[in-house]
């Protein structure tokens, strides 16, 4: 009755820890998803909205990817750091990351080989628009780590009370998706490729502002190679994927 009573506390605050941190990543993904549709309808046209609504399922899919790894680790950190295991804190903390960055590799990987082959073919025939989405896919893909390892530090630096940080990098994104898509759509004319490359940009900007934090020294938290762990990985998923099945069912 006492581990159940415990277990209950810990989910509470980690509930309670976690909803600023989902709610918030909502707020960024809505704000540049407007500024992407205001640039993509107004200087592109129809084809760079069909794009943006094909690839829709898949930002989905990848919020769903990044909850669970991050409900995952949450919990299994917190539970470290209540138990003042700070080697346990380092292996699940270096283990969410090492797997965020494989994960949103292979994402990237099939993604391009998709577009390059296209297999994309599947969604859409008209030719202007199967263009139109594969060149935004390619220069989406690039940015792809970066956001999910991004989402993963967002929550790590809410554990050690950095929100202020996190508030700077989220509005540097902003800033940079807009400088960026205002640069590739409007001076350079790159159309679709473009509207994706300005997003990866500033995905990749959202994510270093919140690494530099963990090459300071300053961090409880600290990462290494060595401390990864296969079977902890599956730990984290296993514990985290409930949080993500309503992601995955708005994928579908």
């Amino acid at each position: 009755m006492k581990k159940l009573f415990s277990d209950h506390k810990l989910w509470s605050g980690l509930f309670f820890r976690l909803l600023p941190y989902q709610v918030l990543l909502l707020i960024i993904n809505a704000a540049n998803g407007i500024v992407d549709t205001v640039f993509a309808s107004n200087v592109i046209g129809q084809d760079a909205m069909t794009a943006i609504g094909l690839y829709s399922p898949l930002n989905h899919f990848l919020f769903a990817l990044s909850i669970m790894l991050v409900s995952g680790s949450q919990l299994m950190v917190g539970k470290a750091m209540g138990r003042n295991e700070m080697d346990s804190v380092e292996d699940f903390f270096s283990t969410d990351l090492i797997v965020s960055v494989v994960l949103s590799v292979i994402v990237s990987v099939l993604l391009i080989a998709a577009a390059l082959t296209n297999a994309t073919r599947v969604f859409i025939s008209d030719p202007a628009g199967l263009k139109a989405l594969n060149s935004y896919l390619i220069s989406n893909a690039f940015g792809i780590p970066g956001l999910v390892l991004g989402q993963q530090l967002f929550a790590f630096l809410s554990m050690e009370n950095q929100r202020k940080l996190t508030m700077i990098a989220s509005l540097v994104c902003f800033v940079v998706n807009t400088i960026t898509d205002w640069l590739f759509l409007v001076v350079m004319k790159m159309g679709t490729f473009g509207l994706g490359l300005g997003t990866s940009v500033a995905t990749w900007v959202f994510c270093i502002v919140m690494l530099r934090y963990y090459t300071t020294g300053k961090s409880e938290m600290k990462f290494s190679l060595r401390a990864f762990r296969l079977k902890d990985s599956f730990i984290i998923m296993k514990k985290g994927y409930s949080g993500a099945i309503s992601r995955f069912v708005e994928m579908f």
